[in-house]
């Protein structure tokens, strides 16, 4: 064959795949949001999420209206994941979200978190046994449902945290809530620079000021309803024992003191003998 009529039938070919699908024009890039997202974001589907400085997998799971937990399992990352500027990170869509099964989780406290029925979440997971329940396993959580805040969820024990508290530091967050390779996580890790501000996350009354063990210089401040928050690590405190503080007001500073591996914050949302999971009541 002629090889101008090679070269013109190619042409033809490729112009035609072009137009039957655009993406092929341009692989990759068709479906990827951009760095800056409006808030309004409701609902993603079939999408990709290109990190930037800065970004935390819980900062892009509450942008895009996303479950963290689906997030980190539709990509196959944990708590514990380095994002790296650049990198693409699926956004789950399609129809349904998942939740990442946890030590405890029943049908009905799922069901409860996300304000569904338990009916409905069978409907979407027939294939689950309820009594058969293994942590890590994925269930299917209608589109666009979020977790309720736990403001407002009583826990089996009858506990009840009822206020929503003020972050004590901005930075990335470097350790979540819960299990990890070293035993479970009972705070939230939030890196910062040395000497950087520690602020009261609620007002009340401090209960403890000093060193503990593992916790290094650690601040304790009792709240209403029996509910104490802790912050520990400190280079230094700022208040004493028996002192009424603020919302807002300045307790310590980031350090390393106690165990760890860098200067962060290790803070902790407690009621009794039992503690929360920080981000959901900030």
């Amino acid at each position: 064959m002629n090889k101008k009529w090679v070269v013109l039938l190619i042409l033809i070919t490729h112009i035609l795949a072009v137009s039957i699908n655009p993406a092929l024009a341009a692989p990759g890039e068709g479906n990827f949001i951009p760095c800056v997202i409006k808030s309004n974001v409701k609902e993603v589907n079939n999408s990709f999420y290109k990190v930037c400085k800065g970004d935390t997998l819980w900062g892009i799971s509450q942008t895009l209206n996303v479950e963290l937990e689906s997030l980190m399992s539709t990509n196959g990352l944990n708590a514990g994941t380095v994002l790296k500027i650049g990198q693409s990170i699926i956004i789950p869509g399609n129809g349904a979200n998942y939740h990442l099964l946890k030590k405890g989780d029943t049908f009905w406290s799922i069901a409860s978190a996300y304000g569904i029925s338990v009916k409905e979440l069978q409907g979407l997971n027939q294939g689950k046994n309820p009594s058969k329940l293994k942590i890590g396993d994925r269930l299917i959580i209608p589109a666009g449902t979020k977790r309720i805040a736990s403001a407002n969820t009583e826990s089996s024990r009858g506990f009840l945290i009822s206020r929503m508290y003020a972050w004590p530091l901005l930075g990335t967050i470097t350790s979540y809530y819960g299990w990890r390779k070293s035993g479970f996580h009972h705070g939230l890790d939030i890196a910062g620079k040395t000497n950087t501000t520690i602020k009261a996350a609620a007002a009340g009354k401090v209960s403890f000021a000093g060193y503990k063990a593992i916790y290094g210089r650690t601040v304790i401040i009792d709240h209403a309803n029996g509910e104490q928050t802790l912050y520990a690590h400190a280079n230094k405190t700022m208040v004493k024992a028996g002192q009424k503080v603020e919302r807002g007001e300045a307790i310590a500073t980031v350090g390393s003191t106690g165990r760890t591996t860098g200067p962060h914050l290790h803070f902790e949302i407690r009621k009794g003998d039992k503690t929360f999971n920080p981000l959901e009541y900030l």
